[in-house]
Parts: structure tokens; sequence; C-alpha cells
């Protein structure tokens, strides 16, 4: 099955199906992989407080070089994201952000 489309910047959601299916979804070799993960933070303390922006920042200061090249930003609402750098295919994506994950976590628990 050949499947053609064309991109309009304001397409129809069946014109967006048929550009994945004809681009994205494909045999092929895997390249590299990205990996991004977020989480809300909370206070075991008291679970329905969230911490501010301040305290975010000072547990995020205080994280040494992530082992997996990990990214951490705070997202708008408050959620604390890992960004990974591309990997060699999923399994180094996922150990990448799996030790970053484990180093991250450990900081917000003290």
């Amino acid at each position: 099955m050949t499947t053609t489309a064309t991109w309009d910047v304001a397409c129809a959601s069946g014109q967006a199906a048929a550009r994945v299916a004809a681009n994205c979804l494909r045999d092929g070799p895997i390249g590299k992989v990205g990996l991004e993960i977020e989480a809300h933070c909370f206070d075991i303390a008291d679970p329905q407080r969230r911490p501010g922006w301040d305290e975010l920042s000072a547990v995020i200061s205080g994280v040494p070089d992530l082992p997996g090249g990990s990214a951490i930003t705070v997202e708008p609402g408050g959620a604390v994201e890992l960004s990974g750098p591309p990997a060699d295919g999923p399994g180094a994506a996922i150990t990448g952000m799996a030790a970053d994950r484990a180093v991250l976590q450990g900081h917000f628990a003290e």
C-alpha cells in the first residue's frame, strides 16, 4: 500500500494521520532515541501542599551533573522534568534516564 500525503499548516486529522502513516510508522533502522519524564512534587509531611518555585530551585541547584546527561527543567505547572540526550537506541536511553531519575529522586527525598 502506498500512501501519499501533502502537508498544510491547518490540516485535517485525516491529513495528519496520512502524513504519520507515510513518514513515521515504517520499518527501518533504529536511530537516536531521546526520552523525557516529568513528575509533580509534593511534601511527604503534607501531601496536599505543592513545593514552590524557590523550594524546587533550591533542590535542583544542588543536583550534580547527572550520569545519563539529562537536563532538569521545571514546567510552568510545577512539574520537574528530565530531558535525556539522544542515545543509541531505546535501551541506552532508558538506562541513562533511569540513572538520572535515581539521582534526582535521591536529592528530592532528602
